[in-house]
């Protein structure tokens, strides 16, 4: 395919590219990076991390709150808001927000000055035009993939309308892009898809894609992505992660749940499916009840933790809450993981994060959407559809060490293509940057004025 794996850089060459921007969708995606801005910094460069319109439940800690310089600054972009304006009114509306958000972008790469831009998302309208405007300005663009990708849930956002402030600003765009810096004559010759869901991941102005495993690189290649772009870096969140050896942390985190020792634990993550449209609330919520009664009836002493999504309420689970039942929602999460004998999800990114923490994985396939049945095609043979079928794949896992050894081994196996796990994807993503900035710098890079 032509894809590549990019060579580990150390010594020297860490975090070479002195100041960084990172502009990512959220704190929780921008966290799997933390370990790059880190090394920046560590190398007496500069980092810095723009918090562009973060939910409220996910906010951007102080800048002090970090163990390294980082400084974190927010940006929000100016979006129209309609009140029975005209088709003429509505245009005018469009197109000077438009040069709002470019003029803001411009003046904040004039007084930042970066060598490097990393964004976690280019599938959106303002982080698109971070990538254009930087590439016009000769600053390296690499386009990370922060977390685990599904084929399906892509489908699933394209065929989601966007909402019709985004759908009237989009199109309302089209002559805007032509006028950063002449960029797009150089890109491709055409301007972007002007529906914010066909803003694909990886296309556009960006000189780098590091993606996480060999899967992703084609699914990327074959959503349009030059291969030339592509590199195969696996995440560094998962070199810290399994460095860190979190399960060191499991006994005093287990007392303070209130989990006794002795009993097997269980760890169900939860998502928010009512939120992204899969389901609506009900069955939302007896698919947890369900998963619920099938831990308990697997063991008759099991303890189930229940860990829910950071974009759910605490209220909605607390029902779910017994005797062996504990409902968290600000436990950490990799302690959790490492200290269970067994992880349960549907098709959350916690169900890879357990298997390279040495947890084996439960795929909970209780309903017939395709998102829910990832991880069995990936080759994860534990599955249960449903309640009776669940409970009896966890009994056999709980009922010794080495049954879960084994599965563990064959779930690692399975899974390795998902994401490049040998504990150097740091090196491999500050490779791709400083070859993002070599990039910009050569004769091509910048358009012309």
């Amino acid at each position: 395919m032509g894809t590549s794996r990019s060579p580990a850089e150390g010594g020297e060459d860490r975090g070479s590219a002195r100041r960084v921007l990172f502009v990512p969708s959220n704190y929780r995606l921008f966290r799997s990076h933390l370990p790059v801005a880190r090394a920046v910094a560590e190398a007496g460069g500069r980092a810095a991390v723009l918090d562009v319109a973060a939910t409220s439940s996910d906010r951007f800690p102080p800048a002090g709150d970090f163990d390294f310089p980082l400084e974190v600054e927010g940006f929000a972009p100016a979006i129209p808001a309609y009140r029975g304006e005209g088709w003429l009114r509505r245009k005018r509306i469009e197109r000077r927000a438009h040069r709002e958000i470019v003029g803001a972008i411009r003046a904040l790469f004039r007084r930042f000055r970066s060598h490097a831009l990393v964004l976690t998302n280019n599938q959106a309208y303002v982080h698109y035009l971070f990538a254009a405007v930087a590439r016009a300005r000769g600053i390296g663009v690499l386009v990370v993939q922060p977390c685990l990708v599904l084929p399906e849930a892509e489908q699933l956002l394209r065929r989601s309308p966007p909402p019709p402030w985004k759908k009237r600003l989009l199109r309302g765009a089209n002559r805007g892009f032509a006028r950063v810096a002449g960029i797009l004559d150089r890109v491709g010759g055409r301007p972007p898809p002007v529906e914010g869901r066909e803003l694909s991941f990886g296309r556009g102005p960006a000189h780098l894609v590091a993606v996480m495993g060999e899967r992703y690189a084609s699914l990327f290649a074959r959503e349009g992505v030059s291969p030339r772009k592509l590199r195969v870096t696996g995440n560094p969140l998962y070199d810290e992660m399994v460095r860190r050896r979190p399960g060191r942390r499991w006994p005093a985190l287990a007392r303070r749940l209130g989990v006794p020792a002795g009993p097997p634990v269980v760890v169900y993550t939860t998502q928010p499916h009512a939120q992204l449209g899969i389901l609506d609330r009900e069955a939302h919520a007896e698919m947890n009840r369900t998963v619920v009664r099938a831990v308990l009836a697997s063991h008759p002493e099991v303890r189930l933790v229940v860990k829910i999504h950071p974009r759910e309420r605490v209220d909605d689970y607390r029902p779910l809450a017994g005797d062996r039942v504990v409902v968290t929602a600000d436990a950490e999460l990799h302690p959790l993981l490492a200290g269970a004998d067994c992880s349960v999800t549907g098709f959350s990114t916690t169900g890879l994060e357990s298997v390279l923490l040495g947890t084996p994985l439960v795929s909970a396939e209780l309903h017939p959407h395709p998102m829910f049945s990832f991880y069995r095609r990936q080759g994860v043979r534990e599955a249960g559809r449903g309640e009776s079928e669940l409970a009896e794949v966890l009994r056999r896992l709980l009922a010794g060490e080495s049954a879960r050894r084994e599965v563990l081994a064959r779930q690692r196996q399975a899974l390795s293509r998902l994401a490049l796990c040998d504990g150097r994807a740091l090196d491999r993503v500050l490779s791709c940057l400083e070859e993002s900035v070599r990039r910009a710098a050569g004769p091509r890079s910048r358009s012309p004025r």
